[in-house]
């Protein structure tokens, strides 16, 4: 199977742990890990063309001349980051990421961007949901989505599909997908959760800084495909009465990484409007590069796509921009769930 890329990035505006275990490693092992590193970076990463390699390179054997613990590498790959400016990768080292890298744009992600608020999006307290609102409106919310294996990524899959299904049963006139509680987690149940409305067919897919194709996105019967990979096995179900129905997607400041990924795939299908508050703009796919059992080093390779090749470099924006001051996933009275009643409601 070919490497595919990370996936599952969580707490991207959060602090890294700093706890780290002590673990013996020879000074020239570490110093090898370093040229291993950097060579992936030269070649794959979205910065590639920005930088002098050889110095960086250089300051990194620097920093770990007399290293002999592998925790010595975080700190030099931590100046790789900054050096680079990539934000959204990150070391991990025994199940821990390390970058110190932050978007300069990240404290302004939102006059009223609340951090108590992406705590608990990151914590999974909220999870799928769906009901019919007025005017026979399907609703549902998919927030950030954990899944480590296999048999998670089916069962969450499972849920969502579970949800539309029901919705669709009830034959509604239109459709409101809700990611401003997406902060990420894992693509693939996402897209296959919510496949037969995203439409089979290419949704989308990413492209390096070459302008290279590096990943499609496709669903099949349903399912979601990552190039030739498929993510999950879901009966063929419960496709819309209409060929393409039509979809509001809400997005704002917390919609991040996959959750921007989801938003992508919608960009650019028919008989759909974005709307909402800019994301987060974590829209880049990074490269998954094992050192050890222990140790793997993402890289920002390349950018979301969407399924006309518009590249997004930075955050998603939305097609009408309302804001939610105050925004809580309770209230009753949601200016931007409004807005897109009221262009479900048109002809």
């Amino acid at each position: 199977m070919k490497n595919l890329p990370s996936i599952l990035i969580f707490g991207l505006l959060l602090g890294n742990s700093v706890c780290l275990h002590a673990q013996r490693i020879h000074t020239d092992t570490l110093q090898a890990y370093i040229d291993r590193i950097v060579d992936w970076s030269a070649d794959l990463s979205i910065h590639k063309h920005e930088h002098d390699w050889q110095d960086i390179r250089n300051n990194m054997h620097n920093m770990c001349a007399s290293a002999n613990d592998l925790s010595d590498l975080v700190p030099a790959v931590e100046y790789l980051y900054a050096q680079i400016g990539d934000y959204h990768g990150g070391l991990i080292y025994n199940n821990q990421r390390f970058n110190k890298t932050r978007k300069q744009s990240e404290d302004k992600a939102g006059n009223h961007f609340d951090p108590e608020l992406w705590t608990r999006i990151q914590s999974g307290e909220f999870i799928p949901e769906g009901r019919i609102i007025r005017d026979s409106i399907a609703y549902i919310s998919i927030p950030v989505i954990p899944a480590f294996n296999p048999d998670m990524i089916q069962e969450k899959a499972a849920q969502i599909r579970a949800i539309y299904c029901a919705l669709l049963r009830q034959s509604p006139k239109g459709w409101i997908v809700d990611l401003r509680l997406n902060g990420g987690g894992n693509m693939y149940p996402m897209f296959s959760g919510i496949g037969p409305l995203l439409g089979d067919g290419v949704v989308g897919g990413a492209l390096d800084v070459d302008q290279q194709i590096t990943a499609n996105w496709y669903i099949k019967e349903g399912n979601f495909f990552y190039d030739e990979y498929q993510t999950t096995d879901l009966p063929a179900e419960c496709k819309p009465q209409h060929i393409c129905p039509k979809v509001a997607v809400l997005i704002g400041p917390y919609t991040s990484s996959s959750g921007e990924a989801l938003a992508v795939a919608f960009a650019e299908r028919p008989n759909t409007l974005i709307l909402g508050e800019p994301t987060a703009g974590y829209t880049t796919v990074n490269g998954w590069h094992s050192l050890q059992e222990n140790l793997v080093f993402m890289l920002a390779e390349s950018y979301y796509a969407d399924r006309k090749l518009n590249v997004y470099q930075d955050k998603v924006q939305p097609e009408i921009f309302i804001p939610f001051n105050d925004f809580t996933p309770t209230a009753s009275e949601d200016p931007q769930i409004e807005a897109a009643v009221e262009w479900l409601g048109r002809g």
